[in-house]
């Protein structure tokens, strides 16, 4: 039988305003700013840090490039 996953939404400053506390491992989705959030079963959600976009390789080699040239 498959699983089913429910995702709880609303706007961020639904979010902010009713600041509630998420499960351990219950996402939470801003609809307006197409963010998400976990929780951990304790923290509020203003508490919980957004997660964030990978960056991209070409980023990531960039910024290490930057690193090591300030490092010389």
């Amino acid at each position: 039988m498959p699983s089913r996953i429910q995702v709880r939404r609303d706007i961020a400053e639904n979010w902010i305003s009713e600041n509630p506390v998420l499960a351990l491992g219950e996402i939470g989705y801003e609809t307006d700013f197409v963010k998400c959030k976990f929780g951990d079963g304790v923290s509020v959600w203003t508490e919980l840090p957004m997660l964030s976009k990978p960056r991209s390789r070409r980023k990531k080699r960039q910024s290490l490039l930057a690193s090591n040239q300030a490092l010389r």
